[in-house]
């Protein structure tokens, strides 16, 4: 006997801005703070969240094949099961860029606002790269079990499954570094070895028995054990995704002409930050990544 299966899945967990806030001509203006200005002393920050736009959308597509033996005691089965997962994650990032304003001197940080200036120790700070990544992925298995009936009352199942999973780590510009070479460059592209030891045995058993208080054959015992293995989280990729190197973060101190002041206006008409990359941010994985496993008994 054979049986077939296709399914499709769809998850949605984006969290973005309406049609309304994007026409909005501030949405996409940079972000401001008030060094030490706020209530209790905090920082103040004005503008767009740019927590948002943050999440995911998740397609699983998946297909089974499963053919199914019978000869005297034995019960095999056999198959495969093939899952493609076509994942856009969108990730929070300093993109728009942020203007810390400050005070200092003759001037407080409100006059240094009024004038445009951002103040003695100001600074404009922008996260380059895109905020968007496709950690698409595959999840393929291929499987047998067999199931032996030792006797009238009790059925044994022996199975061995067996699964390749790609790791959604190497959909980053910069997937991972090298643990062996800590001082290679911070921009050296290093892949993250797939895990090919996912073998996952399984053992089983139903008794039926038909003695002593059983007699009447109502009675079933079940038990099991097994090894199950998964991916490896998505949110390895979002948080690779969202430090250096493949997220550079510039940060500008300028001085305008004569004076000790940084000029908003330098933003926009003498510089902007430029990505820079800095091993100390690094957040990339490992070059090997065990895929993630678990055991299952009852």
């Amino acid at each position: 006997m054979n049986e077939f299966r296709a399914s499709e899945t769809r998850t949605n967990f984006l969290f973005a801005p309406n049609s309304q806030a994007k026409a909005n001509p501030s949405f996409s203006a940079y972000s401001l703070e008030f060094l030490r200005q706020g209530f209790g002393g905090q920082n103040t920050a004005l503008g767009v969240s740019q927590n948002i736009p943050e999440g995911s959308i998740i397609d699983l597509y998946q297909f089974q094949d499963t053919v199914t033996w019978m000869n005297g005691r034995h019960t095999v089965r056999a198959g495969v099961d093939i899952g493609r997962q076509i994942d856009i994650q969108v990730v929070a990032k300093n993109y728009l860029g942020l203007l810390i304003f400050t005070g200092g001197g003759a001037l407080s940080l409100l006059d240094n606002f009024l004038n445009s200036y951002l103040g003695a120790s100001g600074q404009a700070t922008k996260t380059f790269d895109p905020t968007r990544i496709d950690p698409h992925s595959w999840k393929s298995a291929t499987f047998a079990q067999d199931d032996i009936k030792i006797s009238p009352d009790l059925t044994v199942n022996v199975g061995l499954r067996y699964d390749y999973l790609t790791l959604p780590e190497n959909s980053m510009k910069y997937p991972a570094v090298d643990i062996y070479n800590a001082f290679a460059p911070i921009n050296t592209v290093v892949k993250v070895n797939s895990d090919f030891n996912n073998f996952g045995p399984r053992f089983g058993f139903a008794w039926n028995p038909h003695s002593g208080i059983f007699s009447d054959g109502r009675t079933v015992f079940h038990g099991g054990i097994g090894a199950c293995y998964e991916t490896d989280f998505t949110n390895i990729a979002t948080n690779d995704a969202q430090a250096s190197p493949n997220a550079p973060t510039g940060t500008l101190h300028l001085h305008w002409p004569g004076t000790s002041q940084r000029h908003v206006s330098c933003w926009h008409h003498h510089a902007e930050p430029k990505p820079y990359l800095t091993s100390c941010r690094a957040f990339p994985a490992i070059c090997v990544i065990r895929s993630p496993g678990s055991g299952t008994w009852g």
